[in-house]
């Protein structure tokens, strides 16, 4: 598949998934292994301190890094998070949350991606995903 059949592959299920949307997450980068977003950081996304909820970085985190999976994963295939470890940082504070994922190892029934979630332009958490191929 090229990489312009790639992106908009991808596009697509991105535009059809509702968790997604519902949060308002915005695409900002495809490439063959890689995936950007971002998301504003609502306040009904904090936790009592008023930081960022570490239940919103990680869905950040394994979205990002499961749609890299995604992106070198044949269209006729599916991806599906099986192991997720998140390392939080620091607290995110701040407008807007970024978040970079990308397959480190792509394998025939596995992938192997990470994720990078920034608040603003500090890095606040990272994450390793094991994905399964179905």
């Amino acid at each position: 598949m090229s990489s312009i059949e790639t992106k908009q592959s991808l596009e697509k299920k991105i535009a059809e998934c509702g968790f997604w949307n519902h949060l308002g997450i915005k695409l900002i980068k495809i490439e063959e292994g890689y995936v950007e977003a971002s998301l504003e950081l609502k306040e009904e996304y904090t936790q009592h301190h008023g930081v960022a909820h570490g239940g919103l970085l990680t869905t950040l985190a394994d979205s990002v890094a499961g749609y890299a999976g995604v992106s070198v994963t044949d269209s006729e295939k599916n991806v599906l998070t099986v192991e997720l470890k998140m390392s939080f940082l620091r607290t995110a504070r701040g407008k807007i949350l970024y978040g970079k994922g990308r397959v480190i190892k792509s394998g025939k029934l596995l992938h192997f991606c990470e994720a990078e979630v920034f608040c603003e332009r500090e890095l606040v958490a990272k994450a390793s995903a094991t994905l399964a191929i179905l």
